[in-house]
């Protein structure tokens, strides 16, 4: 079972993305932009990050045949960001940005290195081709030497072993979007997403590699001043390497592609398009690369309440069910119910204090005959999955996540942050656990 990111917590919130919110932006040309603008943006960051529970397990807990216990162990990193944007003739806008890091851990688990480098780059890009076509584009790069992946409780570190625990790893997740407006009221927006993963060839986390890639088509009207409502369409698909037998595992299809066809609208309660309620609902079909028979579900499902932009406390709450790929190997796909809430609060003079919370819960749902591999049966992975159930071909994950933060621009220099978050996940296939996370950064701006 991966480890997860815990930014992946609000990807259910964000694939609405900028559907409707974008509305007012491709009616102005970076009007608030003004004609031109370079701006180099160098700092340097340090920060300190503490877990009591460094390998996301629970006390007690079977490894390698032997009880383990829960460790502590912190993280500190330093490195610079730089960024740099650049505006055109009110039509062009794009930034690019580079933050790499340097880790140092003081109690890494075995086979893991206590010095680790990191990297992310990113690219952003909006053009206007003209008053009614806008195109944007977002690339992100991120390479980590840290530790990413839990290999299961029967591995035992071996440190005289090639393949030990090597879990270099890079990904690459970019967007793209073209939107059109039909006329004053309605409006098209096309957008393909493409994300890789790839752990080294020669390596034991090798067959933890992704690929994902999608399109989705929006049509939406705006009824009045309040309502709109719309149509879509988006197509997905998954899949994860399945080269774990060169490693002594069998190979097993996990791949799976599904299409969501389906209704959508929003109610914006005061006009200004800060203040709305969006929700959607579809049918939706997947097919699997193994032997599983395809799904077919009417449920997939979205509601979301948003306060934002120019209020100073701003919300994001919704609930989300559907089917999606799974989180857990070896099944291929899950019922996934998701609810979240983001609230952040800026206050001062010079807005320079925030305050932020936010909470998800997540229950994920298998079933042994709908969501695996026929293959697996045969390798006897059903049997044994039955059986360490009580018998039961159901399966369940449930998750709560919370984090609160703070942040404090002491002047146009200096800021300083902190946070603290809380994450519990109960299983019937994998592991039991509660993790605990404290953190603080500082910032320094010199450009």
């Amino acid at each position: 079972m991966p480890r997860l990111s815990h930014t992946a917590y609000w990807m259910p919130a964000l694939l609405f993305g900028t559907v409707y919110a974008s509305f007012s932006a491709g009616q102005t040309l970076l009007q608030d932009q003004g004609p031109k603008k370079n701006d180099l943006d160098v700092k340097v960051r340090v920060s300190a990050t503490w877990t009591d529970n460094r390998d996301q397990i629970d006390d007690g807990e079977i490894v390698a045949g032997q009880p383990a216990e829960k460790e502590s162990s912190t993280i500190f990193s330093v490195g610079p960001v730089i960024t740099y944007e650049h505006n055109v003739d009110q039509r062009l806008k794009f930034s690019v940005g580079y933050s790499p890091r340097y880790e140092y851990e003081t109690d890494p688990a075995p086979g893991d290195d206590d010095w680790n480098w990191a990297h992310n780059a990113d690219l952003d890009l909006l053009y206007y081709f003209n008053p009614r076509t806008s195109f944007s584009m977002r690339d992100r790069f991120s390479w980590s030497g840290a530790s990413a992946y839990y290999y299961g409780t029967d591995y035992e570190y071996d440190p005289d072993r090639e393949e030990d625990l090597n879990e270099d790893y890079y990904e690459n997740t970019f967007s793209a979007s073209v939107q059109r407006l039909l006329n004053e009221r309605d409006y098209i927006t096309l957008t393909g997403r493409w994300r890789i993963k790839r752990y080294d060839e020669d390596e034991y986390a090798d067959y933890r590699d992704e690929d994902e890639y999608g399109v989705r088509l929006d049509w939406m009207h705006k009824a009045g001043r309040h309502l709109g409502y719309g149509l879509f369409a988006d197509f997905t698909s998954w899949d994860r390497n399945s080269d774990a037998y060169d490693f002594g595992y069998t190979d097993l299809d996990v791949g799976v592609q599904y299409t969501v066809i389906g209704v959508q609208g929003t109610y914006d309660f005061t006009g200004d398009q800060n203040h709305l309620i969006y929700a959607s609902v579809g049918w939706n079909h997947a097919t699997y690369d193994g032997d599983q028979d395809d799904q077919d579900s009417f449920g997939d499902t979205r509601v979301e309440l948003r306060l934002f932009q120019r209020d100073p406390v701003r919300l994001l709450a919704g609930l989300r069910y559907g089917l999606d790929y799974s989180d857990v190997f070896p099944f291929s796909s899950q019922e996934d119910l998701a609810t979240y809430a983001n609230v952040r609060y800026v206050f001062g003079s010079d807005q320079q204090y925030g305050l932020s919370a936010a909470i998800e819960y997540r229950l994920r749902q298998y079933n042994l005959r709908d969501d695996l591999d026929a293959d697996a049966e045969q390798y006897g992975y059903y049997n044994a999955l039955r059986e360490s159930n009580g018998g039961s071909e159901d399966y369940d994950r449930t998750s709560i996540f919370v984090r609160l933060a703070a942040e404090w621009q002491i002047n146009e220099w200096f800021t300083t942050s902190a946070f603290y978050t809380y994450e519990s996940v109960e299983c019937d296939v994998g592991s039991d656990f509660d993790e605990n996370r404290v953190g603080v950064s500082a910032t320094v701006r010199f450009y």
